[in-house]
């Protein structure tokens, strides 16, 4: 019986593990939404994520992404034609204009399933700034 159940839990941890590899593959296209403090959305940007070290003034693995459409209604809001890196932790996804030393510009989120959904904030020498929300889908 405990062979048995030992099995069981073997496999089950299996079945974990694989699940989540598989909702933190960054490959293909991704949709992004970027949305206001008052729910407006405001940029939505279609991006891939490349294996490519980004340059970022932040300590970490960054690396880069490729932005291959955007539009926005307020060009100052989301930084969509500077550089953005991103960085992946686990299950938490940073993307952000890190190359800007002391004005970052970053969307921080976790994986649920093949969607990520987090804030969008400034982050600077005095402090951050809560700037609104995004969500993040493959789209293909």
């Amino acid at each position: 019986m405990k062979a048995v159940a030992a099995r069981f839990f073997a496999l089950a941890l299996v079945a974990c593990v694989s699940t989540s590899a598989r909702s933190q593959d960054l490959s293909g296209a991704w949709t992004m939404s970027i949305r206001d403090l008052s729910q407006k959305e405001i940029s939505t940007l279609t991006i891939r994520f490349s294996d490519e070290r980004g340059r970022s003034c932040m300590v970490g693995n960054w690396k880069q992404v490729i932005v291959e459409a955007a539009a926005t209604s307020e060009p100052e809001f989301f930084p969509v034609s500077d550089a953005l890196t991103y960085e992946l932790k686990d299950s938490e996804l940073v993307i952000g204009r890190n190359g800007v030393c002391d004005s970052y510009l970053q969307l921080k989120g976790k994986f649920e399933g093949t969607t990520v959904h987090g804030r969008y904030f400034g982050l600077g020498l005095y402090g951050g700034t809560d700037l609104g929300e995004f969500l993040l889908k493959r789209s293909r």
